[in-house]
């Protein structure tokens, strides 16, 4: 009987691992199903929880995300033009290859974000910290990004034409072969930055002169 009841005791025990166990495997869900519910309703969800939600290739166009939480969510392909994402957090963000033209992201959180391949015409990005952030042959033409953090940004490629970099701090990132003419860089940080091969011609450089000579090599 003794044994019986340690048996039945340890029987317990073990289905209570295992079952902890199961719990502990099952893949995390980090936003909120009701915020992403109401995302898809009505086309906007300020200050929500939607970190790590799959809304690769969604079409969110002239969506309101102000202050949402999407770290870590996978927008690739995603249609975001005009979108309203001032103060959003997107670190870790997936937005490879996404659309977002016209698109708000003043104050937003992009640390780490993957923006390769994106198309950021006329993208508000002033205060925005995009500090390691991937902008390697993103489009960036037109794109305001006064007193942005772009420290140690990959953005080999990319396109800058006529963008607004006053103030910004470009320091250790990688601008090879980019295409930055016409812009805006006065007061911009260029410590150790990487610009060769880029075309600077009609720029603005950080000290207010006019570069002329067409491409720029260190």
């Amino acid at each position: 009987m003794i044994i019986q009841s340690c048996f039945r005791y340890l029987s317990a025990i073990i289905v209570s691992i295992i079952v902890s166990f199961s719990i502990f495997a099952l893949p995390a869900q980090a936003y909120i199903q009701s915020d992403l519910d109401y995302l898809q309703e009505t086309n906007k969800c300020n200050y929500c929880d939607l970190s790590e939600a799959n809304l690769s290739h969604a079409d969110l166009y002239g969506s309101s995300l102000i202050g949402t939480n999407l770290s870590g969510a996978n927008l690739s392909n995603a249609l975001l033009n005009e979108a309203e994402l001032k103060a959003a957090n997107l670190s870790g963000a997936n937005l490879a290859d996404a659309i977002l033209m016209g698109a708000t992201l003043t104050q937003a959180e992009l640390t780490h974000a993957d923006l390769s391949h994106a198309i950021l015409y006329n993208v508000v990005m002033n205060d925005a910290n995009l500090l390691g952030a991937n902008l390697a042959q993103a489009d960036l033409t037109s794109a305001i990004l006064s007193n942005t953090n772009l420290t140690n940004v990959p953005a080999e490629s990319a396109k800058l034409i006529k963008a607004i970099l006053s103030h910004a701090n470009l320091s250790g990132a990688n601008f090879a072969q980019a295409d930055i003419r016409n812009a805006n860089l006065k007061d911009a940080n260029l410590d150790h930055t990487n610009l060769a091969g880029a075309d600077l011609s009609g720029a603005t450089m950080p000290d207010g002169t006019i570069h002329r000579i067409n491409s720029f090599d260190r």
